[in-house]
């Protein structure tokens, strides 16, 4: 016995058209750049927090010539303080780069603000 294998085939995929890509050119290199370089900076600014409040340099500074450690309260405030730092540059990259290096990728002219 002989499987009839004729299932009616959707004509709208077997016809191909020729995949047409945007070039890449350094001024996509350089969008990307700016745009991951925010993320990037936050994760050292995390690991320089770290760093800098584990200094007995840093510790004598702040708590006084016989303190080991931070107290949690100033820990957490210098955290928070340069965490919002970060967040708020963050925005002010944004905002350059959007004027900026937009227009730099796109070709069109900065008229200013």
């Amino acid at each position: 016995m002989t499987e009839n294998n004729s299932s009616p085939t959707n004509t709208a995929n077997a016809v191909s058209s020729p995949c047409v890509e945007a070039p890449v050119t350094w001024k996509a290199y350089l969008v990307c750049a700016f745009a991951t370089s925010g993320g990037i900076f936050f994760g050292f600014v995390s690991g320089y927090i770290n760093g800098v409040s584990g200094l007995s340099l840093f510790i004598t500074a702040i708590e006084g010539a016989n303190a080991e450690s931070l107290k949690s309260s100033h820990q957490s405030l210098i955290v928070s303080i340069l965490s919002c730092g970060t967040f708020f540059g963050e925005f002010m990259f944004v905002s350059f780069s959007s004027i900026f290096l937009i227009h730099i990728a796109t070709g069109r002219r900065f008229d200013g603000w």
